[in-house]
């Protein structure tokens, strides 16, 4: 089966700017309730092992014997969560200065593997793993919160209907001044096209004047290299 979704640009009106920067807006709220989630479970974890170190300090004060392998496990586990809330913010802070420039040019690298990092907290739910493969020197200009929003919004889709313990892979080429990106999801044609269909992920594709279709059960997805 052969879909073709041919989504042009349309002149740049209030009224599309508004629709653009709303499917944006819905996206941002999907990652920070991801990263609030993420977030709170840091905490918890932090917190079980800070009652633990009070446990022990306890137990010094009352001329208890300490086991010092306890005191490590418990610095270990704080460490390993702070570093992690580290990523989560460091990740989020990233995504969200994506909107200071109207147009900005990018390493593709750089988004993808961002957007990937975003939705992996959902793919970890079902045990999916994202890959992303490209070649490091392919950079996009263009209006960059809508196409990581877009991208996002495809993983996410993609994930829900995907089956547990699939692999998601999303492979980008560079000819000329197209960009193309393909996903393969072990999804057929007629799961994906409901998918690239919906709302928000046409508006966007809209917006960066892509040409998107399936064929042989993969995604693919074309773009200008400099989108305006």
């Amino acid at each position: 089966m052969r879909l073709i979704l041919a989504m042009k640009k349309d002149s740049k009106t209030r009224a599309d700017k508004y629709t653009v920067e709303a499917a944006c807006v819905q996206v941002f709220a999907k990652v920070v309730a991801s990263i609030s989630h993420e977030v709170k479970n840091v905490l918890a974890i932090i917190n079980e092992n800070n009652g633990l170190l009070e446990d022990i300090i306890l137990m010094s004060e009352s001329g208890q014997g300490v086991p010092p392998g306890h005191v490590k496990s418990a610095t270990v586990a704080i460490s390993s969560q702070v570093q992690r809330a580290n990523r989560i913010m460091r990740n989020c802070n990233r995504f969200a200065h994506l909107g200071d420039r109207e147009i900005a040019e990018e390493p593709l690298a750089e988004i993808l593997e961002l957007v990937a990092a975003l939705a992996q907290r959902q793919a970890d739910m079902k045990n999916m793993t994202i890959s992303v493969a490209y070649h490091a020197d392919i950079r996009i200009t263009g209006p960059m919160l809508p196409f990581a929003s877009l991208m996002y919004l495809l993983f996410r889709a993609i994930i829900d209907a995907g089956q547990s313990d699939s692999t998601i892979t999303v492979s980008a080429e560079s000819f000329e001044n197209t960009i193309t990106l393909k996903c393969e999801a072990g999804l057929s044609a007629e799961e994906l096209s409901p998918i690239v269909e919906s709302y928000d992920i046409s508006i966007l594709v809209a917006r960066l004047g892509g040409v998107v279709h399936i064929s042989d059960d993969l995604l693919h997805m074309s773009l200008a290299r400099d989108i305006v």
